[in-house]
């Protein structure tokens, strides 16, 4: 015999015979789990800016730290602005 069990509004409802655990399971079945690459990404393009700076600055009087601490503070006032939002 079954009796009927009162639920609340914010309680998430289950499917007979199966437990939360496996539910959530089901709900993200369909979803795709990828790491996240963004500090792989923030090192690759660190080097690459650092390559190009030491490429193109080489006969410069500037030391290289005070040319990369510049561009550095340059793509920071771009990030902070707004300006490098891809979305």
């Amino acid at each position: 015999m079954l009796v009927p069990v009162l639920s609340f509004a914010n309680e998430p409802t289950h499917q007979e015979g199966t437990t939360h655990v496996e539910n959530e399971h089901r709900q993200n079945e369909g979803s795709d789990h990828h790491p996240d690459t963004s500090p792989l990404f923030f090192i690759i393009i660190a080097v690459i800016i650092g390559a190009a700076t030491r490429f193109v600055f080489q006969k410069s009087v500037i030391p290289f730290t005070v040319i990369l601490l510049l561009l550095g503070i340059g793509i920071g006032v771009l990030g902070r602005f707004n300006y490098l939002d891809i979305y």
